[in-house]
């Protein structure tokens, strides 16, 4: 009995002890990630745009598909009922071949131009994220700075208290110390309204153990230059969108034309009336001539130029920042190192000032400016790191990876997850 109570025992500190661990989980950027695909508003409007365009893809693909049509009716000088039904089948028609050829290019065009949306939420969260990073860490700085600043006013008012000091110098720290912590009200209320802001994309409360940064930041190694050029050329989603622009304005020259072009269709009509029914199959040709539509085709023409011309100019500057986002990786990876030694100097700068002062070797105003240099390599670090992450993120994307896996590529380095 007393060996069951004590397995019983186990099994509800195993429980409680799994149950905590999970509510403990901290929420990761691909956890944001997708969580904002079903949660954020404006994402939601991007899933029916393409349900949208899909619609209009699928109205082009039924266009040659045969149409029924029935009529009834009965006028107050009709003995009897007229009855008239009739099927046509297109064979020739410019403006529906040409709604046929854009079908799969609409679908095409609707599936990447949801992709960029997807993209889009992709930087939101991650600028989000940032956002958070910068506003914790600018609140940890600003500790280390109102810690050194207490240590500072304490020593002043003993060198004052001694008569080896001045009362110039325990209010200058003073006034220090007080903006300082004044300052925390502000950054704290900014750590606050950026998780309220992520909290509204993702939809659900973001907390204070979310998207803390490691102590040590791995270098990410990115694909060759020539391989992201190719890989961006057939994936980049915004290049396909405006690919497909340019495709679909070239079919609708041929739609804008077919307003003088003949249709040609196969015709079955049937009608009765008083006891008498007609049929009739054979062939209907209509040639239209419509000048001011066909004046359309001019408009037409320039606008499939003007899309010919975004499409170039979007591939180019796809390389463009392909280059430069490849650069500022490298350079910024590099700095990254550079600031965090950075921090650590300032860290000992602080206390060799501090001492220096209390030997009266160094002045109030060299301590001081030791403090507010460490704040400063805090803050530049955190900055340098979420902006290297922000390149990461959009040099995948450029490169036409997918959302999902660029977003993992940009955790892997801000979190080491």
């Amino acid at each position: 009995m007393k060996n069951t109570r004590h397995l019983s025992y186990c099994k509800y500190l195993v429980f409680v002890f799994t149950f905590c661990s999970f509510a403990a989980k901290s929420t990761t950027l691909i956890d944001a990630f997708n969580l904002a695909i079903n949660n954020d508003p404006q994402f939601q409007a991007a899933k029916n745009e393409k349900e949208a365009t899909k619609g209009q893809a699928y109205q082009g693909y039924l266009g040659y598909l045969p149409k029924f049509s029935y009529n009834q009716q009965q006028l107050s000088t009709d003995t009897d009922t007229r009855v008239s039904r009739s099927i046509n089948q297109p064979i020739f028609d410019a403006d529906k071949a040409a709604s046929l050829a854009q079908a799969p290019i609409r679908e095409l065009f609707g599936d990447a131009t949801y992709l960029t949306k997807e993209q889009d939420l992709a930087l939101r969260i991650v600028k989000g994220v940032n956002t958070i990073i910068t506003s914790y860490e600018a609140i940890r700085a600003n500790e280390s700075r109102i810690k050194a600043f207490s240590t500072q006013y304490q020593a002043a008012k003993r060198k004052y208290a001694l008569g080896q000091g001045t009362i110039s110098d325990e209010l200058d720290i003073e006034v220090k110390f007080e903006q300082a912590k004044a300052d925390m009200l502000t950054l704290k209320a900014n750590y606050k309204i950026a998780q309220l802001q992520l909290s509204s994309i993702v939809g659900q409360k973001i907390v204070d153990t979310d998207f803390q940064l490691p102590i040590v930041h791995k270098d990410i190694i990115i694909d060759d230059l020539e391989l992201a050029f190719f890989r961006g050329q057939e994936k980049n989603p915004n290049l396909i969108v405006a690919r497909t622009n340019e495709r679909l304005a070239k079919l609708d020259i041929l739609k804008t034309s077919a307003s003088i072009l003949p249709t040609v269709s196969f015709t079955n009509m049937q009608s009765q009336y008083l006891g008498n029914t007609i049929n009739y199959n054979g062939l209907t040709v209509n040639v239209p001539f419509d000048t001011s539509a066909f004046a359309g085709t001019y408009s037409s023409n320039a606008k499939a130029g003007q899309l010919t011309n975004q499409r170039i100019d979007a591939e180019v500057k796809a390389k463009v920042e392909l280059e430069k986002l490849y650069s500022l990786i490298e350079a910024g990876q590099e700095s990254i190192k550079i600031k965090k030694q950075a921090i650590l100097a300032a860290e000992k700068s602080v206390k060799a000032n501090q001492v220096s002062y209390e030997a009266g070797v160094r002045t109030l105003t060299d301590v001081l400016n030791s403090i507010q240099t460490q704040f400063q390599a805090m803050n530049d670090y955190s900055q340098a790191v979420t902006g290297v992450s922000e390149n990461i993120l959009n040099f995948y994307l450029l490169e036409g990876y997918d959302t999902e896996e660029a977003v993992a590529k940009t955790q892997l380095f801000l979190f080491n997850l």
